[in-house]
This record gives structure tokens, C-alpha cells and sequence, in this order.
């Protein structure tokens, strides 16, 4: 079995061994957003210690938009020959009306769909 030669070198400098050891173990911690947007920010925080990962959390936030899909509305429409007072009751896409034309004495229904939303 080959025996190991060692050569001892003298160190240039003064060393301080125990600072050397102190700033290796010291933690550090890390913060980091890795994604930010108007529904969705991630961030990482990290703790570092003695050249390694020692702990890390991921925290996710995330706000889901708000999508009414029922509402009820009241309107008026008003022209030469006409003068209507309506409520209606929408659901998804589709819109049912009703009302009544003080004008022309009379009772109106109406339905409508959405086309495009923006």
C-alpha cells in the first residue's frame, strides 16, 4: 500500500481560524420573487449555512379573478316612439328581459345573448 508523502507549507499571511469558522457557520437568509404577476407571486426564502442549503420555503400566492356568472339589472330605454322601463336577469351569456313601453302602453320581453366580453 503506497504511503502518502505531505509537504508542509508556511502560510503567507496571519489566518484567523476563528473567524474563518464563524463566517462559515453564520446563517444567511435569501429572499427572492420568482414571479410576480396581478393573480400569481411566487417567492423563495433560503437559508444558507456551512456551504449548504439548510432550509428553504416556497410561498405561493395565488388570487383567482372573480367571475360573476348571474346578475340582475335594471334599465330604460328612450326614443322618439318609445319609453320603456326594464329588469333583467343575465346568466352566463344569455340575457332575458322584461318590461313595459309607458309610451305605447304596452309590455315588452327580450333576450339576448353576449357575443365577445372584454
Amino acid at each position: 500500500m503506497p504511503v502518502p508523502v505531505e509537504v508542509e507549507r508556511p502560510v503567507p499571511m496571519d489566518v484567523d481560524t476563528a473567524a474563518i469558522l464563524a463566517d462559515y457557520f453564520r446563517e444567511r437568509h435569501y429572499n427572492d420573487t420568482v414571479i410576480e404577476r396581478p393573480n400569481l407571486r411566487v417567492e423563495l426564502s433560503d437559508v444558507v449555512t456551512g456551504n449548504q442549503l439548510a432550509d428553504r420555503i416556497v410561498r405561493v400566492d395565488y388570487r383567482e379573478p372573480v367571475i360573476y356568472r348571474n346578475a340582475l339589472s335594471l334599465g330604460a330605454d328612450v326614443g322618439r316612439c318609445n319609453l320603456i322601463l326594464s329588469a333583467g336577469y343575465r346568466h352566463k351569456t344569455w340575457t332575458v328581459r322584461g318590461g313595459y313601453d309607458f309610451y305605447n302602453k304596452a309590455f315588452m320581453v327580450g333576450l339576448s345573448k353576449d357575443l365577445w366580453r372584454w
